[in-house]
C-alpha cells in the first residue's frame, strides 16, 4: 500500500528525502534542447482527515497515466487538470490552491520570480527557535544536519534519493574515494563535499578509527602501522611518527617554503593554528594543504590496510598539489603565492 516515494509520516523515512530527490530532478530543467515537460504539485487539503482507503486501494491497482499527459503544451495541461477534479470529485480530496504549483520547463526564473519564496523562507527562519542559538551554534546544527544525509548514504539507506546517487553517481567506487559529480544538484555535492571535512574534524579530535581505538572495541585487527610495519598504529605514530607520513608533510613544507623539523602531531597542530588566522593566500594554501594531507593519509590508510593496496608519497604528494592548483584557480588572492608552487614537492 506505502510506495517508495512516500518519505512523510512513514517510520524509518525522512520528508527531506524527497526535497533532495526533487532538486536532482528539477536541475536540468532549465537547459536548452530538452523535450518539453512540466511538473505538477499539488497540496491535498486535510488528506488525512478525509482520505478513503478502499478508494485508495482501487487508484493503486488501476493507476495509469496515458501518454497525452507527459507532454507539456497547454491541451495536456487542461487534460490533467481536469482529471484531477474528476479525481476529486470521486474522492473527497481538494485541491489546495494556495499551495498547489504547476512548474513548467522553460526559461531559468529570474531573481524577481524567486523573491517571494525568498521572502517566505526568511519570515520562517525568522521566527524558528534558530534565534536562540549563536552563530556557531547554528553551523553546527548544520553540520550535523549534513553529516545525517551522508550517514544514510554510506549505509545504503533504502529512499530513492540515495538508490539515485549510488546509481548514477557512486557507481562502482567507493563514497569515499569517489569523484564529486559536477553535474549533480547543489544540495548533493555539499553532502558528498562534506566526507572530507568530516574526516578532518575526526582528526583534529582524535576520534579516527585507528587499531588503538578498534581494540578498545573488541575488534581485532593486525596492529602493525599499515604505511611502515615497524610499530603499533596509534594516531600520535600515524601523524607524525611513521616515517611515511613524517616524509610527506616534510616534502609538502619544503615545497611551500617551510624548512622545519617535524614534530609530533599536537605541535604541528598548534604550528598550523597560529597562522591559520592570518588573511594572506600563502597561509590559506598551507591550512589547505594541511587539511588536504591528512584526508590522504588515512584514506589511503584504510585502502591499504582493507583493499590491499600500497602507499606512494610521490603520488600523495602529486593529488595534494594538483588539488591546491586546481582548487586555486577559483581564488584570486591565491594567485601570487601559486605562481611560485610551480614543481611537484
Amino acid at each position: 500500500m506505502v510506495g517508495e516515494s512516500q518519505s512523510a509520516f512513514i517510520e524509518c523515512r525522512c520528508i527531506t528525502d524527497n526535497i533532495l530527490f526533487t532538486h536532482e530532478l528539477f536541475k536540468g530543467y532549465n537547459r536548452k534542447g530538452i523535450s518539453p515537460r512540466c511538473v505538477l504539485k499539488v497540496d491535498l487539503r486535510k488528506a488525512y482527515d478525509t482520505l478513503e482507503w478502499t478508494f485508495l486501494e482501487r487508484v493503486l491497482l488501476d493507476l495509469g497515466f496515458p501518454y497525452k499527459f507527459t507532454r507539456a503544451d497547454l491541451q495536456s495541461i487542461r487534460l490533467l487538470r481536469q482529471t484531477f477534479q474528476k479525481f476529486s470529485e470521486a474522492s473527497g480530496l481538494q485541491e489546495n490552491a494556495e499551495k498547489s504549483v504547476t512548474y513548467l520547463a522553460a526559461k531559468k526564473l529570474t531573481v524577481i520570480q524567486c523573491w517571494p519564496l525568498v521572502e517566505r523562507i526568511t519570515q520562517r527562519i525568522n521566527c524558528w527557535t534558530v534565534r536562540l542559538l549563536s552563530y556557531a551554534g547554528r553551523v553546527q546544527l548544520i553540520k550535523a544536519a549534513v553529516a545525517k544525509h551522508l550517514w544514510a548514504v554510506a549505509k545504503k539507506k533504502d529512499c530513492l534519493w540515495i538508490k539515485w546517487i549510488h546509481t548514477f553517481y557512486i557507481k562502482h567506487h567507493t563514497l569515499e574515494h569517489m569523484p564529486i559529480p559536477k553535474n549533480a544538484a547543489w544540495v548533493v555535492r555539499k553532502i558528498l563535499e562534506s566526507m572530507k571535512l568530516i574526516g578532518d574534524v575526526q582528526a583534529l579530535q582524535r576520534r579516527l578509527a585507528t587499531v588503538d581505538r578498534l581494540l578498545k572495541f573488541g575488534v581485532q585487527i593486525d596492529q602493525q602501522c599499515a604505511f611502515c610495519k615497524l610499530a603499533g598504529e596509534t594516531f600520535d605514530h600515524l601523524f607524525f611518527e611513521c616515517y611515511v607520513t613524517k616524509e610527506v608533510w616534510s616534502r609538502l613544507l619544503i615545497w611551500l617554503g617551510h624548512c622545519r623539523p617535524i614534530q609530533d602531531w599536537q605541535r604541528e597542530l598548534e604550528w598550523i593554528s597560529h597562522y591559520s588566522t592570518r588573511k594572506s593566500g600563502q597561509w590559506e594554501i598551507v591550512t589547505c594543504v594541511f587539511g588536504m594531507m591528512v584526508y590522504t593519509i588515512w584514506r589511503d590508510r584504510n585502502k591499504v590496510r582493507f583493499q590491499g593496496g600500497a602507499v606512494n608519497v610521490n603520488n600523495i604528494c602529486r593529488e595534494i598539489t594538483i588539488h591546491i592548483h586546481t582548487r586555486g584557480q577559483e581564488i584570486q588572492h591565491w594567485q601570487g603565492a601559486l605562481s611560485t608552487l610551480n614543481r611537484y614537492p
